[in-house]
């Protein structure tokens, strides 16, 4: 699709409209990274504990720390690569809720009895049914359409010789709707993520960060952000999903395709 799109492969020096949109968009996500870095320099009782790790951190090798440039480098990369992936699950999470009342009654009632201080120390300790809806969220409406992964060995899988060096393809999607694997796979059920429900589950089985030591090194951070945001939310508003349908493109990860219309109203 992309070629027929752009059949010529312009030089990156070319300023195309999408190179100049890319070109200002690192320049302002890398000014606010080294303004984050520079707050932190300033006050250092500044609660940042992202900041605080990568300038104690050193190279294991060296023993030297890491650069402002370096440091401000990994900021944007943990700025940038959750912003669609969260927004989306979250987008699934709150149309899911809007389609169960008695789900988001029961999330709305936990954010909503949450300590303040053990929310800030422990976002996902606090809210263990608000990490189910989560995780079902993702089973369901996660951005990750499939993984990839490069053979080390030769090796069989279910009869068939898979050589060194090719490179196999894991359907996230498929998997997280595969019916010898999840009971009733296409309806919400926060639930199956309790602990006795995950307990009895194959750890390849949800995969919506990938596995093994290639697994997404941005899973805490992404999560523990989703909580906090969701309940947020749910602590003040009530959704109420007008369409029966969530529906998706992937373009690269898995996004609505268009908005996903919704009755607000406030919590009393």
């Amino acid at each position: 699709a992309a070629r027929g799109r752009a059949p010529v492969k312009l030089p990156r020096w070319v300023p195309t409209p999408a190179r100049r949109h890319a070109v200002a968009f690192n320049r302002q996500a890398h000014d606010l990274a080294a303004d984050i870095l520079h707050a932190c320099r300033r006050d250092p009782d500044r609660d940042a504990p992202l900041v605080r790790a990568m300038l104690e951190a050193t190279d294991p090798d060296t023993g030297r720390p890491l650069s402002d440039e370096d440091i401000c480098h990994e900021l944007v990369i943990f700025l940038a690569s959750g912003l669609e992936t969260t927004a989306t699950t979250l987008a699934y999470a709150l149309w899911a809720l809007g389609r169960h009342p008695e789900i988001q009654a029961r999330a709305a009632a936990e954010a909503r009895a949450a300590d303040e201080t053990a929310l800030a120390a422990d976002p996902r300790g606090t809210l263990p049914y608000t990490m189910c809806v989560l995780q079902e969220a993702l089973r369901l409406g996660g951005p990750t359409p499939a993984i990839m992964r490069v053979a080390r060995t030769d090796m069989e899988v279910d009869g068939h010789l898979v050589t060194s060096g090719s490179q196999l393809v894991v359907g996230v999607y498929a998997l997280h709707r595969d019916p010898q694997l999840w009971t009733d796979p296409i309806t919400f059920n926060p639930d199956r993520f309790s602990p006795d429900d995950s307990r009895s589950r194959d750890r390849w089985q949800f995969l919506p960060f990938g596995g093994g030591p290639r697994s997404c090194i941005g899973e805490h951070l992404a999560l523990t952000a989703a909580a906090l945001e969701l309940a947020a939310v749910l602590r003040d508003v009530e959704i109420v999903s007008t369409t029966a349908t969530f529906p998706i493109s992937a373009p690269l990860t898995i996004v609505p395709d268009g908005p996903i219309p919704a009755q607000i109203r406030q919590r009393l």
